[in-house]
């Protein structure tokens, strides 16, 4: 039996944006930059830039999240390559702290956190935009209200643009 690959480029079906599943994270979408792969009868989701949206996502997450949940802590700590043992180390906390904040059995701090996030400033941004996003980060996060959770989107630039930015999406 032969398997036939079929692929379409760009957004999925009706020009609407993709639930990106294989990150982990609710409400992250894709607006282009995949290709949807039919095989063996299952719709599968190929990214463009893996590591370039999962460095996007984690800066929009420390930039403009209030709130770290667990999964959102593992995945930052996942795309800036470390175990939990070195984020633990950087932190001066132990790794158990850790992996608790990461399964949502406690909150992280806020000392933990804004070092996190400054940590994660340090390893995913441009050295000359450093000092500007740290800057930022107090203003940003006092603004965020505790509203819902509001889907996130994603677009693909050229590489020779800025790879992966949030997309402006029109109201529905």
């Amino acid at each position: 039996m032969i398997n036939e690959l079929f692929c379409t480029r760009g957004r999925s079906s009706g020009g609407h944006p993709r639930l990106y599943e294989g990150c982990g994270l609710e409400n992250i979408w894709l607006v282009d930059g995949f290709s949807i792969i039919h095989r063996n009868g299952e719709e599968l989701t190929q990214v463009e830039d893996v590591e370039g949206l999962h460095k996007a996502i984690s800066l929009h997450l420390v930039r403009f999240r209030k709130a770290l949940t667990g999964r959102e802590i593992k995945f930052i700590r996942r795309t800036i390559d470390l175990t939990q043992g070195e984020l633990a180390h950087q932190l001066g906390t132990s790794v158990q702290t850790v992996a608790r904040w990461e399964k949502d059995k406690v909150n992280i701090p806020g000392p933990e956190d804004r070092l996190f996030r400054i940590t994660t400033l340090l390893a995913l941004s441009e050295p000359a935009n450093f000092a500007k996003l740290i800057m930022e980060m107090p203003k940003n996060l006092d603004d965020l209200d505790e509203a819902p959770d509001r889907p996130v989107s994603f677009t693909h630039l050229s590489a020779a643009d800025r790879g992966w930015v949030e997309a402006e999406l029109e109201a529905a």
